[in-house]
């Protein structure tokens, strides 16, 4: 989109990015209360409950490796709104699934349109603001993302009064057709033809190539990943450790879950005002 076709940030767009923004949290979050009564549903063990999350992050990560490209080289919206349509036909899946590994095929699919979602939001808000409104808004997007992992167990334990772990994916279902027809209906084209490469998708798979025979990228990613692997390793631990083992009630379990994303959110803050607090003193001295 043109510097002349830039808009001021419009309320409502910035609503409906940060709500596609938030697919991948919800996702993955807000299920989380009910593994342990998925796991006994299935009559399987925690470890292949567990598998429902892997391979969600599995589907997550490569979408959103090739999502940018493809939007390269066919503009935002038509990507943008197939995701989306493969996250509500997949939550449906996952509400109708009949087996522990069905459920886990299609959480994979679902997480393929989750992360068109999470890559698109962020693209388009580049591209339909000014780079100082795209800042400003790119920086409520991030807040929308810190908060879905804070709301989302809440969400999914109190659904679980309503019915089994299902209705979790049904809610999910809902959240996802509401969020394509309104993208349908509100997401305009904001990557012009005369930007659009269609090589850019074997540029870019090109160049992740390349950047895997890098031994620095390499030392980043392990860096990243075994930060990663930690935490994801304790989000798939504390269902049953709370609820099966210290028989945590599935609607409290997002109280003690979020205490780790307030101490998240919570850290740069600290943090900031820590190197407030040395600046003023350096400068007295």
């Amino acid at each position: 989109m043109s510097d002349t076709t830039r808009r001021r940030p419009d309320g409502r767009l910035i609503l409906l990015l940060g709500a596609l923004a938030a697919c991948g949290p919800l996702s993955i979050d807000m299920y989380l209360p009910s593994l342990p009564s998925l796991a006994a549903a299935f009559g399987t063990s925690p470890a292949a409950a567990q598998s429902t999350l892997t391979s969600f992050m599995f589907g997550f990560s490569f979408g959103m490796l090739l999502y940018g490209p493809m939007s390269d080289a066919y503009g935002r919206r038509p990507v943008l709104l197939g995701g989306i349509a493969l996250y509500a036909l997949a939550s449906i899946g996952c509400a109708a699934a009949f087996s522990i590994d069905a459920l886990v095929f299609v959480r994979f699919l679902q997480a393929l349109g989750a992360g068109a979602a999470s890559v698109l939001a962020r693209a388009i808000a580049r591209d339909a603001h000014a780079p100082t409104d795209a800042a400003r808004v790119l920086s409520m997007l991030s807040i929308v993302t810190s908060i879905g992992p804070l709301l989302a167990p809440l969400i999914g334990g109190q659904l679980l009064l309503l019915g089994s772990w299902r209705v979790v994916f049904v809610a999910l279902t809902l959240f996802g057709v509401t969020c394509a027809v309104t993208a349908y209906l509100r997401v305009p084209e904001t990557w012009p033809k005369e930007r659009r490469a269609s090589a850019a998708v074997g540029k870019s798979f090109a160049a992740y190539g390349h950047l895997l025979t890098d031994p620095v990228t390499w030392g980043h990613m392990m860096c990243g990943g075994m930060a990663f692997a930690s935490m994801f390793a304790y989000i798939t631990a504390t269902p049953f450790v709370y609820i099966d083992y210290f028989h945590v009630r599935p609607q409290y379990y997002g109280l003690l879950f979020g205490l780790n994303i307030v101490g998240i959110i919570a850290e740069p803050l600290v943090c900031a005002s820590n190197r407030k607090l040395r600046y003023i003193e350096d400068r007295d001295n």
